[in-house]
């Protein structure tokens, strides 16, 4: 009896130990522009809502060359609901009636017929902005559509998602 209660406090113990463990070993938190920028591509392809209002900026995102500025929680929502910007970023099927045999023209879609790269570089005048380019693997000329990130109490938010 006592050889099992010997046993079983000592499997109880390791498990206590490899919790300790578990929970010390974290997901790492992106903090750099580009892995922010490779967070937001990973995002959309795994249609992760959850990571990409995560990383949206404070102030609210820009969706397009000239949209207006969305609240977080009303880009959440509608993420959530697949309308408005989920149509654009993760799911071409839902704009104008797209069917699901059509071609996926979101952005996910872009990102996953091709190999990609992204490249990240400073904004002009803005120190705390970075634009992080989405461009097709084979031919780095063509750009799929860019982030701009601006560091946020020192961390990288995302403001803006712009395409053509």
């Amino acid at each position: 009896m006592n050889c099992l209660r010997s046993a079983l406090v000592s499997v109880l113990l390791l498990c206590g130990f490899v919790l300790v463990l578990a929970q010390d070993v974290k997901s790492p938190v992106p903090n750099t522009p580009e892995q922010v920028g490779a967070s937001i591509v990973e995002a959309l392809k795994n249609r992760d809502v959850a990571v990409l209002t995560g990383l949206v900026a404070p102030a609210g995102i820009t969706v397009g060359t000239d949209g207006p500025t969305i609240p977080p929680a009303v880009f959440k929502r509608q993420l959530q609901l697949k309308r408005g910007v989920y149509c654009v970023l993760m799911d071409g099927a839902c704009i104008n009636g797209a069917g699901k045999n059509s071609e996926d023209d979101s952005l996910r879609g872009m990102i996953l017929r091709q190999p990609i790269k992204l490249d990240v570089h400073s904004v002009g005048d803005a120190p705390k902005v970075v634009e992080v380019v989405i461009r097709r693997e084979s031919n780095p000329h063509e750009i799929l559509f860019n982030l701009f990130l601006k560091n946020d109490r020192g961390s990288w938010k995302l403001e803006s998602i712009e395409y053509d």
